[in-house]
């Protein structure tokens, strides 16, 4: 398994996107959690195929960085 955790600049953001993550088809494997710095998504991955594509999609999707940042 393949961990991948971030999180957005607010926990209002990180819940919209665990919001979107939850429309996602195949599901993903995931928990919304308290981070260090606040709501952090925890996803688990298969593999790092299976990762880079959700990255990818989610990216795509919502306009945001790797890390989770909005992007203007």
């Amino acid at each position: 398994m393949i961990e991948y955790i971030f999180q957005s600049n607010s926990n209002s953001a990180t819940k919209k996107i665990a919001e979107h993550i939850k429309e996602f088809t195949p599901k993903i494997n995931f928990v919304l959690e308290d981070g260090y710095f606040g709501l952090a998504i925890n996803c688990n991955f298969e593999s790092q195929n299976d990762k880079d594509s959700f990255i990818q999609t989610l990216v795509n999707s919502l306009n945001i960085s790797e890390d989770g940042s909005y992007l203007s």
